[in-house]
């Protein structure tokens, strides 16, 4: 399952969060500021939305 991981702040760990992605097929998303997570959350959001071609109707 892939896991998408958010990091706010000047302090965070990038490496170990992109390991983590790496292993479960997500992605990490960073930002230095937190009133810019509104833009980093609809981009892990829409980052996981089945994207033609890969869809298949349900």
């Amino acid at each position: 399952m892939p896991i998408v991981l958010i990091g706010v702040g000047p302090d965070i760990d990038q490496q170990a969060l992109q390991q983590i992605a790496d292993v479960t097929g997500g992605r990490v998303f960073t930002a230095d500021d937190p009133a810019d997570m509104g833009e980093i959350f609809l981009g892990a959001l829409g980052s996981q939305l089945c994207q033609p071609p890969m869809c298949e109707p349900g």
